[in-house]
């Protein structure tokens, strides 16, 4: 991956975390209301509004980001995939 700059790079990232987390929020029918629920049945306390911020910036630390994949069940992420969607993003 080559954005041209690191400002270019961490957006790309962010915006990466952000279409994983859309995506299997949506392959599995899951509002942010619902996600927050999820996450509060392990302990882990975030409204909805604060995951929907979070989400569509991109921005959260690991281990939220762990949480959330792991309450939705998701998909396993691989490194082709990742970089499908970066690829994607640069066009």
């Amino acid at each position: 991956m080559n954005t041209g700059n690191t400002q270019g790079a961490k957006n790309a990232w962010r915006q990466t975390v952000a279409r994983v987390v859309k995506s299997e929020m949506s392959v599995r029918g899951v509002k942010y209301q619902a996600l927050s629920q999820r996450l509060e049945e392990i302990g882990v306390e975030q409204s909805a509004d604060n995951l929907r911020n979070k989400v569509n910036k991109g921005i959260m630390g690991a281990d939220l980001l762990l949480q959330i994949l792991y309450v939705l069940k998701a998909r396993p992420l691989d490194a082709a995939l990742l970089e499908e969607i970066l690829t994607d993003l640069q066009q």
